[in-house]
């Protein structure tokens, strides 16, 4: 039985609110007729938005959503992530649909984690992979000639949008330039991090784009250790002390998500292994504080490491929730409860055994003079992450 929709606050823009009045309406409907007739106008609100990088209505509606109506939210993010990823262009009266694409690097180290440039070879070895691995016959294929940070990717749909056109005009035509990267922010090295190669690639209209369309024996479990294999040389020289692991190219936001669900764990182990190397301590000698962190539900998990029977703050490490299917389960005792299980798995298989979980729901803190956030000691007080004054806490480089 469908609950009765609460109509959006008075206090929401017109633009917002037809959004979220739309976006309901497409999360109740019952058939796929209305589905497409609710769909044609949150796209056409949406190319709009898109287009003018006035974003301000998308932002109001997604967090409405996210707080009342998750299936409208759910809605609202997949038409904005396809419309934004994916475009329709014409070329000399042909039509082309392109996919942007990334390909995540997920590493790990107790080195700082470089950004590289790749070079022709490493250009071309990429080039036959995505050929041989992952694309369907005969698609063109254009490629950011470097191993992207997070920070330096878009950070808007209308910067993602921008991005796709100008990178399928590349691919079509070779005029243009490849997008502008964002500026990398000045801070200590990761531990754990991911690198992406951003790509685009040019189709046909309603032709298979990815292998496992074109033949349904190549399912991607079977190309994605045939990926891995074919980048292993080439990524290997251009992240020098690192562990890696490559993720199958996939759809742009897609493969975010993946690399961020892969990325979780890793930043713990990582994070416990520099600090047994720094401190010169084993892992069994550390504790472990975890607590959720939100301003109405849990948006991210904030763990502390201290020594036993100390309650000063060494390390501390974020577990973000900013996936949908997170922000759900957080609110569902049985699913919460597995995230924190994890997480104390993750903690336990670092060799982390002493685990404290504090209970309540704690504000979303931050240092005001560096911006760093808060963590919990074992008391419940949320203080700033500080090491003993004779360790350097920033990961050197490898030589």
């Amino acid at each position: 039985m469908l609950k009765p929709h609460k109509p959006a606050s008075p206090r929401l823009g017109r633009e917002a609110k037809r959004l979220i009045d739309w976006c309901i309406a497409l999360d109740q409907s019952g058939c796929r007729l209305e589905d497409q007739f609710w769909e044609i106008k949150i796209i056409e609100a949406l190319e709009k938005i898109l287009k003018s990088g006035k974003e301000k209505p998308l932002e109001t509606a997604l967090e409405y959503l996210s707080e009342h109506h998750h299936g409208g939210f759910e809605a609202l993010i997949e038409l904005a992530e396809n419309l934004s990823s994916s475009c329709i262009i014409e070329i000399e009266g042909e039509r082309w649909q392109v996919l942007l694409i990334s390909a995540p690097v997920v590493c790990w180290t107790r080195y700082q984690i470089p950004n590289h440039t790749l070079n022709t070879s490493q250009l071309q070895t990429l080039t036959q992979a995505m050929h041989e691995q992952v694309l369907a016959s005969n698609l063109t294929l254009t490629i950011v000639p470097q191993l992207i940070s997070l920070d330096q990717m878009s950070q808007s749909f209308s910067e993602t949008f921008h991005w796709t056109q100008q990178m399928a005009q590349l691919a079509i035509s070779e005029e243009g330039k490849l997008p502008k990267l964002n500026d990398e922010p000045e801070h200590i090295g990761m531990l754990a991090d991911s690198r992406y190669i951003v790509m685009a690639v040019v189709a046909p209209i309603n032709a298979p784009i990815f292998k496992w369309q074109e033949n349904t024996e190549d399912r991607r479990e079977k190309c994605s250790p045939k990926w891995s294999k074919a980048m292993a040389s080439s990524l290997t020289p251009l992240l020098p002390g690192c562990e890696f692991d490559t993720v199958l190219p996939d759809a742009y936001y897609v493969n975010l998500r993946e690399a961020d669900k892969r990325l979780r764990p890793l930043t713990i182990k990582a994070a416990i292994n520099w600090l047994c190397l720094v401190m010169n301590k084993k892992p069994e000698t550390f504790r472990a504080v975890i607590a959720g962190f939100g301003e109405h539900r849990v948006e991210e998990y904030r763990l502390s490491v201290t020594e036993k029977g100390h309650n000063t703050v060494l390390y501390g490490i974020v577990w973000p929730m900013f996936l949908f299917e997170d922000l759900i389960s957080a609110e569902l005792e049985d699913n919460k409860l597995n995230t924190i299980e994890k997480i104390v798995a993750v903690l336990q298989e670092s060799g982390v055994m002493e685990v404290r979980r504090l209970p309540a729901l704690m504000n979303l803190e931050y240092c005001e003079d560096c911006g760093a956030p808060h963590f919990p000691n074992p008391l419940g007080e949320l203080v700033h992450a500080e090491l003993p004054d004779d360790i350097d806490e920033t990961p050197v480089r490898f030589h």
